[in-house]
């Protein structure tokens, strides 16, 4: 979220200086090209990366595995209380 507040602002002021040393608005698309191309290459990269490893670190416990529907099934603090004794 940051480094896209600050893509926007510092962007355009690439783009316009570009274009001012070039004269052409078609060079200076060269900038946020460069951009796209490292997003791109960016989610090429994280499909690679394991999403097993999430589910291999799952609990295996039924009593440790927490939604939102078990909350609405316990009376109110007692899944509280429940859950601070299993950290414990």
């Amino acid at each position: 979220m940051c480094l896209a507040s600050v893509g926007g602002a510092i962007l355009p002021l690439i783009f316009a200086k570009i274009e001012a040393m070039t004269g052409s608005k078609s060079i200076a698309f060269i900038a946020p090209l460069i951009c796209w191309v490292y997003v791109l290459w960016f989610a090429l990269a994280a499909r690679k990366t394991p999403t097993h490893a999430i589910k291999a670190n799952w609990p295996d416990r039924l009593e440790w595995q927490v939604s939102h529907e078990t909350i609405y099934t316990f009376p109110r603090g007692e899944l509280k209380g429940q859950l601070i004794g299993y950290l414990r």
